[in-house]
């Protein structure tokens, strides 16, 4: 496998990375990995004022950038590499502008470094697809790979085309907003389009998709509410590996299958402002599925007893109406087991305080799930 040197945090001084030691090595051994480090390398070429290539050891880093066999991976890594390759003047494969489910925030620094690279049309295509999901910025993120603050300001500068100047922009940011001038091709174009299922009322706004790998089936966004992520969930509860979809082949058949228990699909029968009709098929006795929901909110109640994050106080039994903030309520009409287990809220599970989550019943094979502002 290559090595290369690692650098340090994309917020830290970019001329710290022009000097690191050849024995400051580790495996670059996952895609992460690989993409960190060029997006580190990419920052410091556009925005240190020293001519970081012409450092031996950091032009021994580039060049095992180009030669790492997960150059492939990733549409993000694939375009770093083209624009990396140019900056050494070495001859790299053309690179062909491709799709794929990414988070959210990360279609936004595609379609931001396909501009610069030069391919307007490609760009333009993506901003169109994904401009009408910017409210939620979680979107196809897996619990692993957000970042809330990367997130937030790569959306905000994608859709402003402005950097927050109170926020501490990472490095890599930074050089995309000093070299990107616009969008500036017309939206005639093919569009690529993962098909989510929208809705917005007064007080809240839905998405649903299809598609998928360990991903969130959908979303809720309510004023001061948030439910960042919802799907189904294989025991246990505290590992994120059983939860979400995995689809990746487009349909309009609204099914899609459980990420923890593949054997299982599931249909989406109805979904609204008031509530989720879910029909699964492929349950077993061996195995209980649940469904949870990941809500960022200050407090949560059951009844007369009420549960703060960062605490140890969990509610396990019989499904009740949970209500969140003192304003947004979620229940299963079906009678069934549920558990609510408050979360740190950072860090973690996409930033959020509260885990609910209620057990599908074997015998239904339907969870049925109301909401609303109360």
């Amino acid at each position: 496998m290559e090595e290369m040197l690692i650098s340090h945090p994309l917020s830290g001084n970019l001329h710290d990375l022009l000097r690191q030691k050849d024995g400051e090595r580790v495996q670059l051994d996952c895609q992460k990995k690989l993409k960190e480090e060029l997006k580190a390398i990419w920052a410091s070429t556009v925005l240190s004022d020293i001519h970081s290539l012409d450092q031996p050891s950091f032009k021994s880093r580039a060049l095992c950038c180009l030669r790492s066999p997960f150059s492939r991976c990733c549409p993000i890594i694939e375009v770093l590499i083209y624009l990396v390759g140019k900056k050494l003047g070495r001859l790299t494969p053309p690179l062909i502008p491709r799709y794929a489910c990414l988070p959210l925030f990360e279609l936004c620094q595609l379609a931001l470094l396909w501009s610069i690279a030069g391919f307007s049309r490609e760009a333009s295509s993506l901003v169109h697809s994904i401009s009408p999901f910017l409210d939620f910025p979680s979107l196809w993120s897996k619990e692993g790979e957000y970042n809330e603050l990367e997130s937030d300001i790569s959306i905000s500068f994608f859709r402003f085309g402005k950097l927050a100047p109170e926020k501490k922009i990472p490095s890599f940011l930074l050089a995309i907003a000093k070299l990107f001038v616009g969008f500036d091709v017309p939206y005639s174009v093919d569009v690529f389009s993962p098909k989510p299922l929208l809705f917005h009322s007064s007080n809240l706004q839905g998405i649903l998709t299809f598609l998928g790998r360990g991903t969130s089936l959908g979303i809720l966004r309510g004023t001061d509410i948030e439910v960042r992520a919802f799907g189904p969930q294989a025991l246990p509860l505290n590992d994120l590996k059983g939860f979400g979809i995995e689809r990746t082949i487009e349909g309009e058949d609204n099914w899609t299958r459980c990420f923890g228990l593949p054997e299982v699909w599931f249909q989406i029968r109805e979904f609204f402002d008031g509530g989720l009709d879910v029909r699964f098929l492929g349950l077993s006795l061996e195995k209980t599925l649940n469904f949870s929901f990941y809500i960022k909110a200050p407090y949560a109640q059951i009844d007369s007893s009420q549960f703060l994050p960062k605490t140890l106080n969990r509610y396990q039994g019989e499904s009740k109406a949970v209500l969140f903030g003192g304003k947004f309520q979620i229940e299963s009409i079906l009678p069934t087991k549920m558990e609510l287990i408050p979360l740190a809220g950072e860090g973690c599970y996409w930033d959020t305080e509260f885990l609910l989550s209620f057990e599908i019943p074997l015998f239904e094979a339907r969870g049925l799930f109301k909401w609303c502002f109360v």
